[in-house]
């Protein structure tokens, strides 16, 4: 007459155990996270606005010094860069890793995504732009894209200081060295201009693009990857990189294990009491 009563309680507290092994898991994952409350604005980094439809309207320089719009380039799944042709340190370094990584990305620019660099610093003129485009496109030796493949855009400070806001993209002028402290990010765009995904660093791997680009065709801002992630991965501050979590994993598999192994005991014992008791009657 009992059992099934003391079953039930203890089955509820196998539930709470395993309940409880998860919100210690979660709440460890939400304290390692770095957070930014939502007033904070830094002078200098990266804010992620994804869902964020870019200002498309905005008159920019193509490599010719022609005026062009956004709204007249983008039409595929883009990627986007802010960076400025003359930096003496990162700009260079980033544009040579995402041209090596495109290299090795089975998906054709100017077909199925485009890319679109865009400098930062007003003074830089059309001809800036178009010695560093053949500069980054020659090192490229299997899968170099057609001029409309890659864009090299200069603009008004007006312009791109509105295009970088609304990316959150934060940088500026060290006017002792006159050169600018910026942080950098992949930007991935739909078709319609709106912000999907954002990769930070400065070294990357051809599938990570390339799934960034299938989230930009289909318009995914968050996928799956991109929360594991974010549950096996944390920002090192030391070294500028996300690394690997293993303790997270080895809490999170230590307790699906205990849990599933605590339920399936009681459940082992639970039968053996029924089939006891219908053996006696």
């Amino acid at each position: 007459m009992h059992c099934p009563n003391r079953f039930t309680r203890l089955r509820r507290l196998a539930a709470a155990s395993l309940a409880g092994v998860l919100a210690c898991l979660l709440s460890t994952l939400a304290a390692a996270q770095p957070r930014i409350s939502a007033g904070e604005v830094p002078e200098v980094g990266i804010r992620e606005k994804v869902g964020t439809t870019l200002p498309l309207d905005l008159p920019l320089r193509d490599e010719q010094g022609q005026t062009v719009t956004l709204r007249q380039l983008v039409r595929l799944p883009t990627l986007l860069l802010f960076v400025y042709y003359r930096c003496p340190g990162v700009c260079d370094p980033l544009m040579r890793e995402v041209a090596h990584n495109l290299d090795m990305v089975d998906l054709e620019a100017g077909v199925d995504y485009q890319v679109i660099t865009i400098s930062f610093d007003p003074t830089e003129s059309a001809e800036v732009a178009t010695t560093k485009k053949a500069e980054i496109l020659g090192t490229m030796k299997t899968r170099r894209p057609p001029d409309a493949g890659w864009r090299f855009l200069t603009g008004p400070e007006d312009s791109v200081r509105a295009l970088t806001e609304a990316a959150g993209f934060k940088y500026r002028l060290d006017p002792e060295t006159q050169t600018y402290l910026h942080a950098t990010s992949l930007i991935f765009l739909t078709r319609e201009g709106r912000i999907v995904r954002y990769l930070g660093g400065v070294e990357f791997v051809p599938a990570e693009i390339k799934m960034a680009l299938i989230d930009a065709k289909l318009g995914r801002e968050r996928t799956v990857m991109q929360q594991i992630e974010r549950i096996c991965y944390a920002y090192d501050p030391t070294s500028h990189k996300y690394v690997l979590q293993v303790n997270r994993i080895i809490l999170g598999v230590t307790g699906v294990i205990v849990a599933s192994l605590l339920i399936y005991l009681l459940r082992s014992r639970a039968r053996g009491r029924m089939a006891g008791t219908g053996g006696a009657s």
